[in-house]
């Protein structure tokens, strides 16, 4: 008989039509089981069905009212219907359960920068992840961003190098390389390209748009510098 390990393994290889079909099937025998309902949530969501996630993981956090990570499931699924407020609220309570959880502060950060122009509040929650995860380099990345937009270049700089110190992603070079473009130092632009691309940090198919945005960016920077040689 399938049980629910089949169906992690399952969600693990992406197919979760599959997984949500046997995790019905075993919510049937088991209805309050933590492990199913959670996975079937999660499930839901990855299916564009938030509807059926909100509903199946708020019935896991009735039976485990302290089970942190159907807590930012269900955040995930709010915010996937655009319901900020709600999944503000869950992240929140989230993190009151596990001050030092990831994906609560980090998404809390993502709604205010992105979706209400708060940066201050933004940059609060970014801060407060990125001292209980020092070395996540993406999170590094989004916050020297939203630092560029604060117009803390300093601030951004050090974040930018944290990131690449932390992980050799591409994000973080031209992001660098943006960075020392906009306050006209192009030659560090032009050098942290060169640098991305030498190291090819990331080739994957996901990350070629960034190499395409740095390749633009290498033409700008490079046009600036004949501009300036010939002053």
């Amino acid at each position: 008989m399938k049980d629910i390990n089949y169906a992690l393994m399952l969600i693990r290889a992406n197919k979760f039509d599959g997984a949500k079909d046997l995790l019905k099937e075993l919510i049937q025998n088991d209805p309050g089981n933590q492990d199913i309902l959670y996975n079937l949530g999660m499930c839901y969501t990855e299916l564009d069905k938030p509807e059926k996630a909100v509903e199946t993981l708020s019935e896991c956090i009735r039976y485990y009212p302290h089970y942190a990570n159907a807590h930012v499931a269900l955040g995930f699924a709010y915010a996937r219907l655009a319901n900020d407020e709600k999944a503000k609220k869950i992240f929140q309570e989230c993190l009151q359960l596990d001050p030092t959880d990831h994906w609560a502060a980090i998404s809390l950060g993502n709604i205010y920068a992105r979706n209400e122009n708060n940066l201050d509040v933004a940059a609060f929650y970014y801060d407060m992840c990125l001292e209980h995860h020092p070395d996540d380099a993406m999170l590094a990345c989004n916050y020297a961003t939203l630092m560029i937009e604060k117009g803390e270049f300093q601030k951004a700089e050090v974040l930018f190098k944290k990131a690449i110190n932390a992980e050799n992603i591409p994000n973080a070079y031209y992001g660098l390389a943006l960075l020392y473009k906009i306050a006209g130092e192009f030659d560090a632009s032009k050098g942290a390209l060169e640098t991305m691309f030498n190291n090819k940090a990331d080739s994957r198919m996901e990350n070629a748009a960034i190499y395409q945005e740095a390749s633009n960016l290498y033409k700008e920077v490079c046009s600036a510098l004949e501009s300036q040689a010939e002053k």
